[in-house]
């Protein structure tokens, strides 16, 4: 479905909700040189996400390669890809399409709110049942004044603009305590 002449040949795994949404990422025959997508049925039968070869806004690179996908119990799908003809630090984003259609929710080479700081990598996202995306990142030492000290985070996509949540050196919401290392995978 959503690609014309194609077939769907091998699923490599799938996304249940507790809704019994479901999504799945594929390998279709017959669509050329974009050879994998994303779809998923929510009830209204199965639709494509996202495919091998699209242009998201807010990108000048089409999506490459899927790697990790979730299906949220809102039945809204967030994945990551990396991105063809990218550089090694643009080549990997987050998008999701609690918005309606597929969205960029962060990606290295992009700008961090409100720092002006360039986010160097970004790891494996989180979602919730709102459409909120939850990425983990590490900014580019140099830039905008990042250090060591201060340059790992949490940055969380609403429907909105990206907003940082959490960051190394920064305030936390008890008095008088800022966040230390901030590492690893958000759940």
């Amino acid at each position: 479905p959503g690609v014309a002449g194609a077939t769907m040949n091998h699923t490599y795994h799938a996304f249940i909700n507790e809704a019994g949404g479901i999504a799945i990422h594929s390998r279709i025959d017959n669509a050329g040189v974009n050879n994998f997508g994303i779809w998923k049925d929510v009830g209204a039968g199965l639709e494509l996400v996202a495919q091998e070869g699209d242009v998201v806004p807010g990108l000048a690179f089409p999506l490459n390669a899927f790697d990790e996908y979730i299906l949220n119990e809102a039945g809204d799908v967030a994945f990551e890809a990396s991105l063809k003809n990218a550089t090694s630090t643009t080549d990997r984003a987050h998008f999701n399409d609690a918005v309606g259609s597929t969205a960029l929710s962060i990606n290295e080479g992009g700008t961090a709110p409100g720092s002006g700081a360039i986010f160097k990598v970004v790891q494996e996202e989180a979602f919730d049942s709102l459409g909120n995306s939850y990425s983990p990142a590490k900014l580019l030492i140099g830039t905008a004044a990042v250090t060591s000290a201060n340059d790992a985070g949490i940055w969380r996509k609403p429907a909105g603009a990206l907003e940082e949540l959490a960051r190394e050196g920064n305030p936390s919401p008890l008095a008088g305590i800022n966040y230390g290392n901030i590492a690893g995978r958000v759940v």
